[in-house]
């Protein structure tokens, strides 16, 4: 069966007006690049998100979803802007949002979003059910965990309290980090009692992963666990 690769080269090439995935990744950047101002030290500063509107007039509108859906595309937007930049940060690039539409012509635009949210995760389940959890654009990496303090210490803050009381979440579960314009979620004192649940049941510990991270994606649930029924569920939604 032909990966998106595949379907994306049969979808686009042979027409000098079609689309294909180089032309998608050079207009990409090349509509967040003017988007910079230059900042203390002359370091490049962004806005902290965008929107890519991709308009589709020639091939499969679901095809291109894919390919930008895919974290490899997101790596190669990200690591052309940081060989075009002077003073490159990756930490510093906007956060991206892919919209892609069938249009006349092919086109993409790419605007400030000044309205833009990583995601947002709703617990379900333990002492704070029901509460929701707004990931802002602005901050690149959240920790999560059981109480205000992200470990016995209290020296650093949890970003995302998940429960107060439930001893079997830890002050220190897991950290979410910005990867792009995806969520990237690492086990760490919750070890192998994190697991994420993908939308087609199948149940992934980041803590057994080879680098002991996980890519996200909406609709997962990261479930925190006592190794037996106990859970505090956290539903990721876009």
């Amino acid at each position: 069966m032909p990966d998106w690769k595949d379907r994306i080269r049969k979808a686009f090439d042979g027409g000098e007006e079609e689309l294909t995935r180089e032309d998608v990744l050079r207009r990409v950047v090349d509509g967040i690049l003017p988007l910079s101002s230059f900042g203390a030290r002359g370091v490049e500063v962004f806005p902290v998100a965008v929107t890519v509107r991709i308009g589709v007039g020639q091939g499969s509108v679901e095809v291109v979803r894919e390919m930008v859906d895919d974290p490899e595309f997101e790596r190669e937007v990200e690591s052309r802007l940081v060989n075009r930049l002077t003073r490159a940060d990756r930490e510093r690039l906007p956060l991206r949002r892919y919209v892609v539409e069938k249009a006349e012509t092919n086109a993409v635009v790419v605007e400030e979003d000044r309205d833009a949210a990583v995601a947002r995760l709703t617990v379900e389940g333990g002492d704070c059910d029901g509460r929701a959890l707004v990931l802002a654009a602005s901050q690149r990496e959240f920790r999560l965990g059981r109480t205000k303090w992200h470990g016995g210490d209290r020296r650093v803050p949890n970003d995302l309290v998940v429960s107060e009381e439930d001893r079997y979440v830890s002050r220190a579960a897991a950290i979410l980090r910005r990867a792009g314009s995806f969520l990237e979620l690492e086990s760490r004192d919750q070890g192998e009692c994190l697991v994420v649940v993908r939308a087609d049941g199948a149940r992934i510990r980041p803590a057994r992963t080879a680098t002991g991270r996980l890519l996200l994606r909406p609709g997962d649930v990261l479930e925190l666990n006592d190794g037996a029924d106990a859970a505090v569920r956290l539903r990721l939604e876009a």
